[in-house]
């Protein structure tokens, strides 16, 4: 112990400071520090103004909770961010039961905000613009089970936009009816990378504009962003009912950016003048998708086109050949295991004719062990001879029915069959009730749907997960509930995968496992174990 003589009657001991003591002491730092985000809590709000005071000041945590009604002119900016483990939260007190009219929407520059359960019905226009809900320079935030009737305004513009390096995040469950703009969008910058846009389902489009535009799920936006690396996952989406009375565009799914990923997603009752459409860039995945009535037209370098399902379209795949200008040359292509049944000019062709003929701009294609079923036009066309590289792997590909074999190809490269399987397990079909908000398949608005969702197959049953698609080939989407353990066995019982303290929806990457047969696990405290039997190929 020190004493100082000069405090005759104050004696001051001094201790150097123990491990216990600086532990201490550290431990209330961090504790004061996260002291806001222990306090999280709901906000219960009736006003645009109560809503957005609130929001100035949330905490990592926070859920402002817009009490049910109808609000018309409601916008709201939200700067604020979460954190990880805690997202800011804008959602309805019911999902479904409160609505926004007029000019309404919401503004987000922070990061991890989660917008939820709300319906948007006949918004027109947010701040001069038709965006309603604009992720602007937003990382990591989520948009899910909100309904758009009849919004937007501007067929150029997009009613759900992610711009602005805006990264990461998920556009899920959502559901849009009678768009008068484009749908959803990702801006064609490089530093918008890593989106999501999956389980959404777009329904019919309104256009008065006899002009090219509208697109129900674009991603990025003109020719000089062909080279931007996006990497954005389009999955799991049904967009159905666009058809030429209503809409100038031919194009359902949209990428002009490079590394998108365009898979399992439904497209149904459109036009057969539209389709699936790579404008340009580089390394794109189109797989598994389901087509009644359209098809997947390609331009760009090192795409993959494989285990698609076309039916009733003019062309089932087509790859015309850049010009130069707003349509890339086409080069290095796979287009593998596809199916093509009944369209009505040809199934898979390699060139074009037209404005925007490729010439020898096409070049490097490898088609392999696809399949042709029609009565109509040509199964497999080369509209160029002098195009260089285009390898049709002799005798693996296939094609059935009266219509000619081939145009400018020999014959002896392409198998007649007298029949071929028109089953195509990679390419499901989504049913209405797999996609779009979760609380709307049980709302009065889809009554009268004729289709009911088995028990089995709830994607809102607390006591079940879904696994899919199934089978499948190179990734797996598991929905579960709560926080699991998920592992992969062999019927043996060899554990192959897992992943452990998992919460919410996850994508087990497969494409490495051998195909057979396994059976994959859910482990959770919160619930008995749940298994289902998965088929990998």
């Amino acid at each position: 112990m020190v004493s100082f003589p000069i405090f005759s009657r104050i004696i001051v001991p001094l201790r150097l400071p123990t491990a216990t003591s600086l532990f201490l002491r550290l431990l209330l730092i961090i504790s004061l520090v996260n002291c806001s985000e222990a306090l999280a809590k709901d906000y219960p709000v009736n006003s645009q103004k109560k809503a957005q005071e609130r929001l100035d000041i949330a905490q990592p945590g926070d859920r402002i909770i817009i009490q049910n009604g109808t609000y018309y002119d409601f916008t709201l900016k939200v700067s604020r961010s979460g954190t990880s483990t805690k997202y800011i939260g804008i959602k309805a007190q019911t999902n479904g039961k409160v609505k926004f009219k007029g000019k309404s929407g919401f503004m987000v520059t922070g990061n991890r905000v989660k917008i939820e359960g709300f319906v948007f019905d006949d918004v027109r226009n947010m701040n001069g613009d038709n965006r309603v809900v604009y992720f602007n320079g937003s990382d990591n935030s989520i948009l899910t089970d909100c309904a758009f009737y009849k919004c937007g305004n501007n067929y150029r513009r997009h009613i759900i936009l992610m711009g602005n390096s805006s990264k990461n995040n998920q556009i899920r469950y959502n559901y849009l009816e009678d768009i008068r703009g484009q749908g959803i969008g990702v801006i064609g910058e490089s530093s918008n990378s890593g989106n999501r846009i999956f389980r959404n389902r777009i329904n019919g489009t309104t256009n008065d504009n006899d002009f090219n535009g509208q697109e129900p799920i674009q991603i990025g936006q003109s020719s000089d962003q062909f080279g931007n690396y996006l990497n954005t996952k389009v999955e799991y989406n049904r967009i159905e009912n666009m058809t030429d009375a209503d809409m100038a565009d031919s194009e359902l799914i949209s990428s002009k950016t490079s590394g998108n990923k365009i898979r399992y997603n439904t497209t149904l009752y459109n036009s057969p003048r539209m389709g699936i459409v790579l404008r340009g860039g580089n390394d794109c995945e189109v797989r598994g998708n389901y087509q009644l009535g359209d098809g997947i037209r390609a331009y760009g370098r090192g795409h993959k086109i494989t285990s698609n399902y076309s039916k009733n379209a003019r062309y089932g795949i087509r790859l015309p050949g850049g010009d130069g200008g707003g349509y890339s040359d086409t080069r290095d292509c796979l287009i593998e295991y596809n199916l093509v049944i009944n369209s009505s000019r040809s199934g898979i062709r390699i060139g074009d004719v037209g404005a925007n003929d490729g010439g020898n701009r096409i070049s490097d294609i490898i088609i392999y062990k696809n399949r042709v079923k029609t009565n109509g036009g040509t199964m497999y066309v080369q509209e160029y001879s002098n195009s260089s590289g285009i390898n049709w792997a002799t005798g693996s590909n296939e094609g059935s029915g009266n219509a000619t074999l081939t145009k400018n190809i020999p014959s002896r490269k392409i198998k007649k069959v007298s029949n071929i399987s028109t089953s195509n397990p990679a390419a499901a079909k989504l049913e209405w009730y797999e996609v779009g908000p979760r609380w709307f398949h049980t709302s009065s608005r889809t009554a009268s749907e004729t289709k009911k969702m088995p028990e089995s197959e709830s994607i809102v049953a607390n006591s079940a997960f879904r696994a899919y698609p199934n089978p499948t080939t190179e990734t797996l989407l598991i929905e579960g509930v709560g926080q699991y353990d998920v592992t992969l066995y062999t019927l043996s019982g060899r554990a192959v995968l897992q992943q452990k303290e998992v919460e919410g929806d996850i994508t087990l990457d497969v494409s490495e496992v051998r195909p057979g047969m396994y059976i994959i696990k859910l482990v959770s405290d919160e619930q008995p174990e749940l298994r289902r039997r998965i088929i990998i190929q």
